[in-house]
């Protein structure tokens, strides 16, 4: 659970008045993340809302972005699957002029990408949909950082209550999503394309069944997937 020194250094890295109001203080007890507390977060040049119940961005993703970015030409198309506050696409979109389309079967997440959207603006593609629902056109980068932790594992308060569930657990021991997008992707990956995605320990075992090389983040856990075909 953050502290109150949490928050003020929260505030202070983004330019924000260092001081706690009653209802700051009131939410901070309750065990609601700094991040929901501000209401955004700043990574890259980008500025992400996240007043809807979407996952908090972390800043392990950003090092599977900028791993992502290394295949990318302009002009090209990405696919962001499982987009949430829309932070993979839209700060992609940030880096390099390429076609961009994001999407998520929830409706807070589709509503938040079109928020962010605007914040940033940035033209990408907003999709509501279950994974490739809705999808048309092939694309030279698909990347996915999808609900990937097992139902037996333990998370904090602040996460569960915090944070949409729906974005967090998959059966199949975290995998569910991987096999989903590994088994149709066929079907909107081009030629000499890459498919992308952030893992954690507890899926490396089935990622790398799958002939996917495998990085470690800057923690030295294992983090970024990615395969080329």
């Amino acid at each position: 659970m953050h502290t109150k020194e949490d928050l003020l250094k929260y505030k202070r890295v983004h330019g924000l008045k260092e001081e706690i109001s009653i209802k700051e203080l009131s939410l901070l007890k309750k065990g609601m993340p700094v991040q929901k507390i501000i209401g955004f977060i700043k990574m890259g040049s980008i500025k992400i809302d996240i007043s809807k119940n979407v996952l908090i961005p972390r800043y392990e993703t950003e090092e599977v972005i900028l791993k992502s970015l290394n295949f990318l030409k302009p002009g090209m198309r990405v696919l962001d699957l499982c987009s949430g506050s829309g932070f993979i696409g839209l700060y992609i979109k940030s880096k390099i002029d390429v076609d961009v389309v994001c999407s998520d079967i929830s409706l807070e997440s589709f509503k938040q990408m079109h928020i962010n959207k605007k914040i940033n603006k940035l033209d990408i593609k907003i999709i509501k949909g279950d994974l490739f629902e809705n999808i048309k056109g092939k694309f030279d980068l698909i990347i996915s950082n999808p609900p990937y932790i097992p139902f037996s594992t333990t998370l904090d308060k602040s996460i569960l209550e915090y944070e949409p569930k729906m974005a967090l657990f998959a059966k199949n021991n975290g995998n569910a999503i991987y096999k989903r997008i590994v088994n149709e992707h066929y079907k909107f990956l081009k030629n000499n394309g890459y498919l992308v995605f952030e893992i954690s320990d507890d899926n490396s075992k089935f990622i790398k069944s799958n002939n996917f090389k495998i990085e470690k983040d800057i923690n030295g856990k294992k983090r970024i997937a990615w395969k080329h075909f």
